[in-house]
């Protein structure tokens, strides 16, 4: 019990530090930009006033992602989240993953059977996929792709990209909460280091699991596994 209580005082010190961190960042641009438009002095031109009210806008839509990952992966470990499963074609899901990872624009090849059906939870399987999507667009390079196979009565569905890959030292810690990589084409992305530990978590709610492969010869491969009927 006592290790328990260490190992849980640790991830409240974790949880503190990243609150702090990641929440006062956009705060600071906010507040920064914002007293900049009261007090100036000449009076800022339209474009300078625009371009600082956009500012303000792209930090408030970033403190609201945060607090939404925060507050979903504590719904989410609580075992309160609702979920609604049922037999589902595969296809439509992944058309939807696409569009909302933004990856719609770039070219990835996708290999699915057509008619496969997966028992699962639509809204909840697309929010994992465009995960993986999302961090294939930011960290990896192209080619990317999507590949389903079938297994064992799983749908098992690979997202691949041809980019620096994950460090061999770091790929253990992936989908713990608040892991981040410094690795990738695009370092200046930041975030919670939340959405790898929440698509796991929903994996394995669903029924199914979700787990990182390196590719050959580079890049990454972020699957997850999902029942069939």
């Amino acid at each position: 019990m006592n290790a328990e209580l260490v190992e849980a005082g640790k991830v409240k010190d974790h949880v503190l530090a990243v609150t702090n961190h990641e929440l006062r960042t956009p705060l600071t641009t906010i507040l920064g930009f914002a007293d900049v438009l009261l007090t100036s002095s000449p009076p800022l031109t339209d474009d300078e006033r625009l371009d600082y009210i956009q500012r303000i806008q792209q930090g408030g839509r970033r403190m609201s992602r945060l607090i939404d990952d925060f507050l979903f992966a504590a719904t989410l470990q609580s075992g309160a989240l609702q979920m609604s499963t049922s037999p589902i074609e595969l296809q439509p899901v992944l058309s939807v993953a696409l569009a909302q990872a933004g990856a719609l624009d770039l070219t990835v090849s996708v290999e699915c059977p057509g008619g496969l059906q997966v028992v699962t939870d639509p809204d909840r399987l697309a929010q994992i996929l465009t995960n993986f999507l999302a961090n294939a667009v930011k960290y990896g390079d192209g080619p990317r792709s999507v590949a389903v196979t079938e297994k064992h009565g799983f749908a098992e569905i690979r997202v691949t990209d041809d980019g620096p890959g994950v460090d061999p030292s770091f790929a253990p810690s992936l989908f713990e909460m608040f892991s981040q990589a410094s690795r990738g084409t695009n370092r200046t992305t930041r975030g919670t280091g939340l959405g790898l530990a929440i698509a796991r978590d929903l994996a394995r709610a669903l029924g199914g699991d979700a787990w990182f492969e390196p590719n050959h010869p580079r890049g990454a491969v972020f699957a997850v596994r999902v029942p069939m009927p």
